[in-house]
């Protein structure tokens, strides 16, 4: 099928992009809106009548006509880094630049032993699927969302870092060991035993070195972290049963949602369990 057929069949005839003048674009409709101060403000939107709708089926194969692509950050090479380099303000960004090189083995260790992202770096490929799948959503659907984009990347960045310290690397010892066969022939890494688990969780160890870097995470951000699990999360549980808070957090926080939500897919689609 070659353009002009597509373009007969429906697809935009899409010109190389440039900056346009609204009121040029298509008819604008001025509606006056009174706010709760008593202020009038006027909101501007192009009449209903004059904007086409596409679907994502019809435009993908008349941009290949073109050699475009639409963007899509879930198969970005987005690093780590490049994505920290990105939260607002700069001055916390550069705190959180400094907080990842201050921890290394955070490029090296899985995102799981066996069940999903479990070979080296496994668990950065996690985290960038995580935010660009994320980034991706908020882009797409852009008036659901009532949080930022440095609050997705924090929320994801954070919400398995207790990982170094709960996993190493098995050793040909380990495996001469190994007389249930317990490990996976393809598996690398195991579980460690951290002294500091002997007194504290995983989530406070994490704030408790984000305070030494000087970094003190938002309500919605630390509450995404510790519910990122949604009812699996060991915060929705309490002495006797379901804690409160898992009764409200996904409706209170939607930050948590969209991390819950793109953590499991990148997790059981992305992640090549063992099990």
């Amino acid at each position: 099928m070659n353009s002009e057929q597509m373009i007969d069949e429906g697809c935009p005839n899409i010109e190389p992009l440039k900056e346009l003048n609204l009121d040029e674009a298509a008819p604008v409709l001025e509606t006056i809106v009174l706010t709760n101060d008593g202020n009038q403000i006027k909101k501007r939107s192009i009449a209903k009548e004059d904007v086409k709708h596409y679907d994502l089926m019809t435009v993908r194969p008349f941009l290949k006509t073109m050699n475009a692509r639409l963007t899509r950050r879930r198969y970005a090479e987005t690093t780590i880094r490049e994505y920290l380099e990105q939260i607002q303000p700069t001055e916390l960004a550069e705190k959180y630049l400094e907080f990842y090189d201050a921890h290394p083995y955070y490029k090296e260790v899985c995102g799981g032993a066996k069940h999903h992202h479990w070979w080296k770096g496994g668990l950065e490929q996690h985290v960038r699927e995580m935010i660009g799948m994320g980034l991706d959503l908020m882009d797409l659907y852009t008036g659901d969302m009532t949080f930022t984009k440095s609050d997705l990347i924090i929320s994801c960045f954070l919400h398995d870092f207790n990982k170094i310290w709960i996993y190493r690397e098995i050793t040909p010892e380990d495996r001469e060991k190994d007389k249930t066969k317990r490990f996976h022939e393809k598996q690398i890494f195991t579980f460690t035993i951290n002294p500091r688990a002997d007194i504290m969780d995983g989530y406070s160890m994490i704030i408790l070195e984000l305070a030494k870097a000087g970094i003190v995470p938002t309500d919605i951000q630390w509450s995404a972290v510790l519910f990122h699990e949604s009812a699996f999360s060991d915060a929705a549980w309490k002495y006797g049963g379901p804690s409160r808070t898992m009764d409200t957090v996904n409706t209170r926080n939607p930050l948590a949602v969209l991390t819950n939500l793109v953590d499991m897919y990148s997790s059981h689609f992305l992640g090549r369990s063992l099990v």
